[in-house]
């Protein structure tokens, strides 16, 4: 039996939103305070337990100087189960 671990649009978006704030070297509280959120409210999206909207997606990216594709998994990367 071979386990894997799917991971969700969420949890794939934050990890790649955690990156490039990371790559851009901003903390949480400040981009939090730049986009009128609390840093709770970052954490979150990062840790992938909910999404930001498609807006605050394109501010993000825009802040991190990133495509916002970029925080999408490519095709290869989807899984589909049947």
């Amino acid at each position: 039996m071979r386990l894997t671990h799917h991971v969700t649009l969420s949890e794939h978006i934050g990890e790649r939103l955690w990156q490039a704030r990371i790559d851009a070297g901003i903390a949480q509280n400040v981009i939090a305070h730049e986009l009128g959120v609390t840093r709770n409210t970052v954490c979150n999206w990062e840790a992938g337990r909910n999404q930001p909207s498609y807006e605050r997606i394109y501010e993000l990216a825009r802040r991190y100087e990133v495509s916002p594709v970029s925080f999408f998994p490519e095709l290869h990367e989807l899984t589909y189960e049947v």
